[in-house]
């Protein structure tokens, strides 16, 4: 249960100002990806602004969490490692974003395999198939497509239910 006002209101009028809560799961979002730049940059041929870490973001927080937006980090698999090693020191959850299909810049999933376990690495949807769920330093992380309905999708099918169950709530039914 979220402690809405009202809730708060009962408490202190019962004297009780002590309850135990549960702390939301801080979620790290890492953008990868030599195309990007943030938004207030100049663009130019080739490049792309980095919207979807700000809409991840958003999700989290509608969904309970506390998100980290991570700055831009290069298709490097140094640089990716080091982000994503920082990232599982002070994170519940990491996401990163981009770099988990098959491509020659794709450095997501041997990164995760060197520094933990992948447990998948793609999932039977179109879509949102290049999935890779894994785990490093244990902590869980999640990398999603750059495409952003295929990363939205892969949120909501995979990180909601992290983010509810860590918060010990059910997964909200989607309307219909």
């Amino acid at each position: 249960h979220i402690l809405r006002p009202v809730d708060l209101g009962a408490l202190l009028a019962s004297q009780i100002t002590d309850v135990p809560v549960t702390k939301k799961p801080i979620v790290t979002i890492i953008p990868t990806g030599n195309e990007l730049v943030a938004a207030e940059s100049v663009l130019s041929s080739g490049r792309i602004i980095e919207f979807n870490g700000t809409v991840f973001s958003a999700f989290i927080k509608e969904w309970g969490g506390e998100p980290l937006l991570h700055g831009i980090v290069a298709d490097d698999p140094s640089d990716i490692k080091a982000a994503l090693l920082a990232a599982t020191e002070d994170s519940d959850i990491v996401i990163i974003n981009a770099g988990s299909s098959a491509g020659s810049k794709d450095y997501t999933v041997h990164i995760m395999e060197e520094l933990g376990s992948v447990f998948t690495h793609g999932v039977a949807t179109r879509p949102g198939k290049p999935v890779i769920l894994g785990k490093v330093n244990g902590t869980i992380v999640i990398g999603v497509p750059g495409y952003p309905v295929s990363a939205y999708l892969a949120l909501e099918w995979f990180l909601r239910p992290l983010i509810c169950e860590y918060l010990q709530i059910p997964v909200p039914k989607r309307q219909t």
